[in-house]
């Protein structure tokens, strides 16, 4: 409910009167925040969020269930057995479509992988300078102004993500020639760096349950970045043209860039 926020605000207001009728001012800006996201919300697979069920399209969608083979080396033989009995008697794609299933979905929240925890800095800059002023024309006082805005937000973060490529290397085991749990031979690892290069097995079976090289391997460091910048220019003048019984006809002019 509540983050560490560090937050540092400086401003700085003045104005000169070069004459009587002159003023330049100007206005200097500065906001640093800084929050750190302790807990949030699991990462979800979850056929809720996204149609993955398979053969139809979108298979392997990064938020919809796992897709596991029914050999997934970490389950044990009673498991397997419930799983099969499970597709061969219940709401499955076998019954559905009449192919072989040798596949079945895990919906799960994974708390136990990554904790959620990320960071995000923003620092903003404003810098305004200008003139305004007033002079008599025609019927009366007219007052004018000229403004320069200038402004620069830049915001970075750090958080840790599951990598959804390495992932399904990850989920995708097999036993090797000694007995070993490995992942498939001829996987292809995810273009963006995780903690560790080298693929290990993951058990998503009960919390807890996957080895740190494994938590590793799907895990990347997500650094964002982001610059905004604004410049904006005003000018306008306003004034009464003459007068009339009721008051004065007053017109504005005025330009922004």
């Amino acid at each position: 409910l509540l983050t560490d926020t560090e937050r540092w605000n400086a401003n700085l207001i003045g104005h000169l009167d070069i004459t009587d009728n002159i003023r330049l001012f100007g206005e200097g800006w500065y906001s640093h925040t800084k929050g750190v996201n302790l807990v949030t919300q699991p990462e979800y697979n979850t056929g809720a969020f996204s149609g993955c069920e398979a053969p139809a399209p979108g298979v392997g969608n990064p938020c919809g269930n796992l897709v596991l083979s029914i050999d997934n080396p970490f389950l044990t033989a009673d498991q397997r057995a419930a799983i099969v009995e499970a597709i061969n008697n219940g709401f499955s794609d076998q019954n559905i479509f009449g192919v072989e299933q040798d596949y079945f979905y895990l919906s799960r929240a994974n708390t136990d992988f990554a904790s959620g925890r990320a960071t995000s800095t923003d620092d903003i800059y404003r810098v305004v300078l200008g003139l305004d002023g007033k002079f008599d024309f025609l019927a009366g006082r007219w007052n004018w102004e000229l403004v320069a805005n200038r402004g620069i937000g830049k915001s970075k973060g750090r958080s840790t993500v599951v990598n959804t490529q390495n992932l399904f290397n990850a989920l995708d085991a097999v036993l090797d020639d000694s007995g070993n749990i490995v992942c498939r031979p001829g996987y292809t690892n995810s273009e963006f760096p995780t903690l560790n290069a080298t693929c290990a097995p993951l058990n998503v079976f009960g919390s807890g349950r996957a080895s740190q090289a494994a938590i590793d391997y799907i895990l990347s460091v997500a650094n964002r970045r982001a610059t905004n910048k604004q410049f904006v220019v005003t000018a306008d003048v306003a004034g009464p043209l003459f007068k009339l019984p009721g008051g004065d006809l007053s017109v504005a002019f005025g330009v922004e860039h």
